[in-house]
């Protein structure tokens, strides 16, 4: 987490105005149809109840400070410095399909098949999107582990309301940037851009150089961007109803650094599993590894079910 992510006491200051507005508006409304005590009286109450519930709500949906510092890899300040140094004139402004739900995109000249799609005016994996709609919840925590430049953030951004969150992760520091200016260009308050990769354990990792042509596809290695790999347990997330990952062949580790996460919310789970290997086509060794990856979701209470390519849906018993 860096200085230039979006501060979660702004997040909190204009939720509360939001909602404080809807709230008064709410009182005035349902006071109109009580003849048995004073209007002020209701209003009041049920005012004083709304902003009680909200609170809970945002308190509920909210991380510490604490859990967003780095443990590791000391960088807040240099990354927030290259955020800041963010190359506008390297970008240009493109519109999503899909109104409002999608936002706007800043996006560069980098060939990149996620990119290009997108300059056509085409939407990245409307399959995932679909399952986004259908399983995320308004006023509630979403995670979106491996965010790339937050196409699926923003919608999930919509989708959670004012008083839900959205915590994004993203390693790879241009992409992570990418990530962060977008959500400001959309006024995606509600999100937490983090540049963490997760995983199993507490370490500094190195991502492979980016890949040419699919810089989402880079996975951990050598010889690219350092950066803080932590479980998903250490931010100490409650109130979770949607977790989607694409972690690049890193999903057991993942899963099991959440699986306190998935036990106490029991979210739906949206994840890639060994990406780029179809089930009727993939080498003995990745079924293997998709097989195991399945089951481990299953043992933590879940049925999975195969809608994409290699995205599978995990559902709670």
């Amino acid at each position: 987490m860096t200085e230039s992510s979006t501060s979660p006491s702004r997040v909190l200051v204009v939720g509360f105005i939001l909602l404080a507005v809807v709230c008064l508006y709410q009182a005035f409304r349902l006071s109109q149809f009580s003849s048995k005590v004073s209007e002020d009286d209701i209003s009041l109450a049920l005012l004083q109840e709304c902003v009680l519930n909200v609170q809970a709500t945002v308190s509920t949906n909210e991380i510490t400070e604490d859990a967003l510092t780095p443990r590791l890899l000391l960088d807040t300040d240099d990354i927030a410095d290259y955020v800041e140094a963010f190359p506008v004139d390297d970008y240009d402004i493109y519109p999503m399909p899909g109104g409002l739900i999608t936002g706007n995109l800043y996006l560069d000249d980098v060939k990149d098949v996620i990119k290009d799609e997108l300059k056509k005016g085409n939407l990245w994996e409307t399959h995932v999107i679909d399952m986004i709609v259908k399983y995320a919840q308004r006023g509630t925590t979403i995670l979106d582990v491996g965010a790339h430049i937050g196409v699926h953030s923003l919608i999930m951004s919509k989708l959670a309301g004012p008083t839900g969150r959205v915590y994004a992760y993203e390693p790879q520091k241009k992409l992570y940037r990418e990530l962060v200016h977008n959500m400001r260009l959309n006024d995606a308050i509600n999100v937490v851009p983090m540049r963490y990769a997760a995983g199993d354990t507490l370490a500094v990792i190195e991502m492979n150089p980016p890949t040419q042509g699919n810089e989402g596809g880079t996975s951990v290695g050598e010889g690219g961007d350092q950066a803080e790999l932590r479980t998903i347990d250490s931010f100490g997330f409650k109130n979770v109803s949607l977790i989607k990952l694409d972690v690049e062949h890193l999903e057991d580790q993942v899963l099991e650094g959440a699986r306190q996460t998935i036990l106490e919310s029991n979210p739906v789970i949206l994840v890639e599993i060994q990406g780029g290997y179809l089930p009727d086509s993939a080498p003995p060794g990745i079924l293997k590894k998709k097989a195991a990856t399945i089951k481990r979701i299953e043992d933590m209470g879940y049925s999975v079910l195969r809608f994409g390519y290699y995205d599978y849906v995990g559902i709670p018993n």
